[in-house]
């Protein structure tokens, strides 16, 4: 009896693996209690990393961290996201640098933590529509299963 060959997967179905992945840990994180968003989602960044929050301009991981203490908890929930390995930013030993983008539905304030039972009215605190642009570059040196940093990203409202 013999084993049936196993299905490499494409450089398109990785990237997707991956990026399916990177969305669940950093929405996971981002949609926490403020201490945990605090002390996790900069890890996502590194200093020459950029982050352009619906007009707001940041560098680096102090920044960006600065920037989130200050805002309410949230809750996204992703409609649709797409996923492209970056043509050229591969290598035998560097996989691609991903292109990632992502629309969806996003809460901050109190209904956040619970739509249905805060029933504010205020403005700010209802349901927007978002796109959100992520460019990962993977980590040096590369494991056998590569870690993804954020490079650049970009929210609008």
């Amino acid at each position: 009896m013999s084993v049936p060959p196993i299905k490499q997967l494409s450089e398109a179905e990785l990237a997707n693996l991956r990026a399916d992945s990177f969305l669940r840990l950093y929405y996971n994180a981002h949609d926490s209690t403020a201490q945990f968003r605090k002390e996790n989602v900069p890890k996502f960044y590194r200093a020459q990393s950029t982050c352009n929050w619906n007009g707001n301009a940041l560098v680096g991981p102090d920044q960006i961290q600065g920037f989130w203490a200050g805002k309410p908890l949230s809750k996204h929930e992703i409609q649709s996201y797409d996923c492209h390995p970056i043509p050229g930013s591969s290598s035998d030993t560097r996989p691609p640098s991903l292109l990632i983008t992502v629309s969806g539905v996003v809460i901050h304030g109190p209904m956040a933590k619970d739509p249905i039972q805060s029933g504010t009215k205020k403005m700010e605190e209802a349901p927007r529509v978002f796109s959100q642009a992520f460019v990962l570059m993977p980590e040096e040196p590369v494991a056998s299963e590569p870690k993804y940093y954020i490079a650049s990203d970009t929210l609008r409202f």
